[in-house]
């Protein structure tokens, strides 16, 4: 679907027509749900965390819950991404940091892991 409308400063616009497929990179950050020695992030804690640090941040993103392990332990997760543009990698990368320092912060984490992979999206 294609637009005239201007995007706002610092955003990014990714305009297609139907079925064009584009190459991207896939920025991913997936955050832990227990904290040491004091239970879970709780979705209610998750959505305060997300109007707070993650909305003012980005544009747009998608939120999805996983599980995964970290040293052994298994536990509840956030996974948080987004594809853009290669020429926008450097940007969001320091806009993940950020979001993910806040989140170590806030949550007592030892670590937030970040990852960007090839992706091609495709609007249909």
């Amino acid at each position: 679907h294609q637009t005239n409308q201007t995007p706002p400063r610092g955003a990014i616009l990714i305009t297609s027509t139907q079925n064009d497929q584009m190459d991207t990179i896939r920025l991913e950050m997936a955050m832990g749900r227990n904290i040491p020695d004091a239970g879970k992030v709780t979705d209610a804690m998750f959505d305060y965390f997300t109007r707070e640090f993650i909305a003012p941040v980005l544009e747009f993103c998608t939120i999805i819950d996983g599980v995964g392990f970290w040293k052994g332990e298994q536990e509840l997760t956030k996974i948080l991404y987004m594809d853009i543009p290669p020429s926008d990698v450097e940007m969001m990368t320091e806009k993940f940091e950020q979001i993910a320092n806040c989140y170590k912060t806030a949550f007592r984490q030892e670590a937030v892991l970040i990852s960007a992979v090839n992706s091609v999206i495709e609007f249909v």
